[in-house]
């Protein structure tokens, strides 16, 4: 995408605006490294809002790489927690997890590491969900619950509710 100006709508605006930066960013010759991984959550995020799915998804896989390039286990659990599901919230679809989700978020939990925190308790609540309707259901129930008991420990309450939603 080149940078252009015109009159676009709100979302293309921001979506130039961003691509534009990530283009300054790549071309020169010292690359500020943190600043890159936050413009591609920002792409993603106003390329979700203008309704285009699958730049989200290959923007955050742009975003997971670079988690991977910086090796941040964090920057790479927030992608995880980002990343969409193939089609839109409401489009009925066959129910089967997403193995770019799946993975992106197996891939998190390996890097968060055993220990408590709230990140880890999030994306263990996200794979159960991305899970949910797997057979046998016992994955996604280990999962959700070992959310809850890491919120519970933590003593967070919207991410113990989240926990809750794989128990359903």
């Amino acid at each position: 995408m080149k940078c252009a100006a015109g009159s676009f709508p709100a979302n293309h605006i921001l979506i130039n605006r961003a691509v534009c930066q990530i283009d300054r960013l790549e071309s020169s010759e010292d690359p500020d490294i943190s600043k890159r991984g936050e413009l591609l959550l920002s792409l993603s995020g106003s390329s979700l809002q203008a309704g285009n799915w699958e730049a989200a998804r290959e923007t955050l896989g742009r975003a997971a790489d670079h988690a991977r390039d910086v090796d941040s286990a964090e920057f790479l659990a927030r992608v995880a927690l980002r990343h969409p599901a193939p089609s839109p919230p409401g489009v009925i679809t066959d129910h089967r997890p997403d193995a770019t989700s799946s993975k992106l978020l197996e891939d998190a939990l390996i890097a968060l590491g055993d220990s408590d925190s709230t990140l880890r308790a999030l994306v263990l609540s996200r794979l159960s969900l991305e899970l949910y309707w797997t057979r046998p259901r016992d994955p996604c129930l280990r999962l959700s619950q070992e959310a809850l008991e890491m919120a519970r420990r933590l003593g967070d309450a919207p991410v113990q509710a989240s926990g809750r939603l794989g128990r359903l």
